[in-house]
C-alpha cells in the first residue's frame, strides 16, 4: 500500500516541483543578458543547481517508475541502416 501510495504521490509532487524550477530557470536565464558579472556568476549558479535539483526529480521518478524495455529482433543489417540513417540525420542538422 505505501508503494503504491508513493507511486501516486511522488509525480505530483515531481510536478509542482518542476513548474517553479522551470520558471526560476526561464528568468535566471534571460536576466544574464542584462546582470553585470557579478550577477551572471549568480545567475549561472542558480541555472546550475535549479538543473540539479532537475536531475534529482528525474531520478526519483525514474527509481519509482523505471522504463522497461522494449525488445524487438533485429538483424545487423538493420542496425545499421538505422545508425547511419540517424548518423546522416544529424549532419545533415549541422549544416
Amino acid at each position: 500500500k505505501k508503494q503504491a501510495a508513493l507511486g501516486e504521490l511522488v509525480p505530483l509532487v515531481a510536478h509542482n516541483i518542476r513548474n517553479p524550477l522551470a520558471g526560476i530557470r526561464a528568468a535566471a536565464q534571460v536576466s544574464i543578458e542584462e546582470a553585470n558579472e557579478e550577477g551572471r556568476v549568480v545567475l549561472k549558479d542558480i541555472i546550475i543547481a535549479v538543473d540539479r535539483l532537475e536531475n534529482w526529480v528525474t531520478s526519483l521518478l525514474m527509481y519509482l517508475h523505471p522504463l522497461k524495455p522494449n525488445l524487438v529482433e533485429a538483424t545487423l543489417t538493420e542496425l545499421t541502416d538505422n545508425a547511419l540513417s540517424l548518423t546522416a540525420l544529424q549532419l545533415n542538422d549541422k549544416d
